[in-house]
């Protein structure tokens, strides 16, 4: 199956937004965990390499609704933002949800009022880096029902690689 096939018939996945070592920490956990997932990333390289590795990527700016259509945000099951930048989850939240109700939405932050803005947005899962990583590995590890794997292992691993 071709890449771009892939991403049409993908369904009851993860999108990943950036793919920093909190987001290939939690791309590792969710393909261990058997876990479909979609990586939307801004850095040309990194999706070059991605590619070359066969993982669904997309060269996206999760603020423009076309790029999160495209992502299959409607059949997806939880999406990530797992940058810091809490202008971009503002401006991307909305949109996710107008296309997708009930998808669990996680998040990072660096302030308490960050924090406060992203939970009213319908942010479900708020940390920062390390704890990002952590929290969103069990949390997507939970949604797909997979407690056999170790979050604190494959963040650990990960975050030692960068």
């Amino acid at each position: 199956m071709t890449p771009t096939k892939a991403i049409k018939e993908i369904s009851d996945h993860a999108i990943i937004c950036g793919y920093g070592p909190v987001g290939k920490s939690l791309n590792e956990a969710l393909k261990r965990c058997g876990v479909d997932t979609l990586v939307m990333e801004l850095n040309s390289d990194t999706v070059r390499k991605l590619k070359g590795e066969g993982q669904p990527v997309l060269f996206a700016d999760s603020t423009h609704p076309e790029a999160l259509d495209l992502a299959g945000i409607k059949r997806a099951r939880l999406v990530a933002f797992t940058f810091p930048s809490v202008r971009t989850t503002t401006i991307a939240v909305p949109l996710v949800r107008e296309r997708n109700n009930g998808i669990f939405i996680f998040g990072r932050a660096k302030f308490a009022a960050e924090v406060n803005l992203l939970r009213e947005l319908g942010v479900q899962v708020i940390h920062d880096e390390r704890e990002s990583a952590v929290a969103m590995v069990r949390a997507a590890i939970s949604s797909y029902e997979r407690p056999d794997i170790d979050p604190e292992e494959i963040v650990g691993d990960t975050m030692e690689q960068h």
